[in-house]
């Protein structure tokens, strides 16, 4: 197996695929030629609950909004996410005041009542399938006809 040189554009045969494959690809693939998928998600967070965070945050947001308010976020608590603990202790007003919807402050306070009441586990969630870890997922803040509580 040929290893590729650090200095080498290692996409160029897959954005070169891509290109073949699909007029659409082709002309993203045309945008931005020296893309490099790789660097797409750095800075994204890798453990499972951050990500969680992320994803709820991220709803319907660019990338740069959720990142802003995430940095937000975490100089409430030191540099980083909180836990799901720390966000249940974390007021409201400054849940909201850091950029965070009135939804999406609910979705977050549900989903750490969830994890820390034992509900929703981290451990088992990262080894089910995708279908049963969508569903897992899918009953945040879908218990009832009215959201959780927001103090």
């Amino acid at each position: 197996m040929e290893t590729v040189p650090p200095s080498a554009d290692s996409w160029a045969p897959a954005r070169a695929a891509l290109r073949a494959a699909d007029p659409r690809m082709a002309s993203l693939v045309d945008v931005d030629p020296t893309l490099d998928p790789g660097t797409v998600l750095d800075g994204w967070p890798t453990a499972l609950w951050d990500a969680l965070v992320f994803n709820v945050v991220g709803q319907q947001l660019s990338v740069a909004a959720t990142r802003a308010i995430l940095a937000r976020l975490r100089a409430l608590h030191d540099g980083r996410l909180p836990t799901p603990a720390e966000l249940l202790a974390t007021d409201t007003e400054n849940l909201r005041g850091v950029g965070l919807s009135r939804a999406k402050t609910v979705y977050l306070r549900d989903l750490a009542e969830r994890v820390a009441d034992g509900r929703l586990d981290l451990e088992r969630l990262r080894k089910l399938d995708d279908d049963a870890a969508r569903a897992e997922l899918m009953q945040v803040k879908v218990s009832g006809d009215s959201p959780p509580t927001v103090s």
